[in-house]
């Protein structure tokens, strides 16, 4: 039985995706962050559920809720609380052990007092051994999280350089990987879609990222 609630609660962003990891990445993590209005005590009482679309048998996943509780695979359901008008923050961490494949995962919640209130995001996460990808010559690089809401962080070999372009083809920043791995504010940056090149031995990597605060 539920009763009905005035409440709503929506994720900040409904898809993620993460699809241009190297095999020899171990893990990577998503984050998303869900935002209450509820009205009444019952308001702050969730569910979740993880349904897994599809992940290969050797990953493993974590799912990280509110206070730092993380849920391991199998565990695919559980309570949390949300408090009134605050942001609540979730993880997710796919693990890949260094093996090819893909992944996708749906998460949603739902209130306990009215199930009715709901709402769900999709993470979806691809794992490539770029030494094969037309030979080992090929530039290898990572760029995550994507959408981003505060930082892209880059990761590429020792050297290699990164333009941050509009869809027009403006230049917004650009750099030198110095350390095997930069990092963009994109704080102060409009909302929407942009272009990351990476550009190293007269190769370029083109790779679209969404800007949502």
């Amino acid at each position: 039985m539920s009763f009905q609630s005035l409440a709503q609660i929506a994720f900040d962003t409904s898809y993620h995706e993460k699809l241009d990891n190297n095999v020899k990445q171990y893990n990577h993590r998503f984050r998303v962050v869900l935002n209450s209005e509820g009205v009444a005590k019952g308001d702050t009482n969730f569910r979740w559920e993880l349904d897994i679309i599809n992940m290969p048998e050797e990953w493993d996943y974590i799912f990280q809720t509110p206070l730092h509780c993380g849920h391991m695979k199998p565990v695919t359901t559980g309570k949390f609380y949300g408090p009134i008008k605050e942001r609540t923050e979730f993880s997710v961490f796919f693990t890949f052990y260094e093996k090819v494949g893909d992944a996708e995962l749906q998460l949603r919640v739902i209130s306990l007092l009215d199930s009715t209130i709901s709402d769900c995001a999709t993470f979806k996460v691809e794992v490539q051994d770029f030494a094969t990808i037309n030979g080992s010559s090929e530039i290898q690089y990572s760029i995550y999280p994507n959408p981003v809401i505060d930082y892209i962080n880059i990761y590429a070999a020792l050297g290699s350089s990164f333009e941050l372009r509009e869809l027009s083809g403006k230049l917004v920043i650009e750099g030198v990987i110095k350390s095997g791995h930069s990092r963009i504010d994109t704080r102060q940056m409009n909302d929407g879609l942009y272009i990351v090149n990476i550009i190293s031995k007269e190769q370029k990597r083109s790779s679209r990222m969404i800007v949502q605060h």
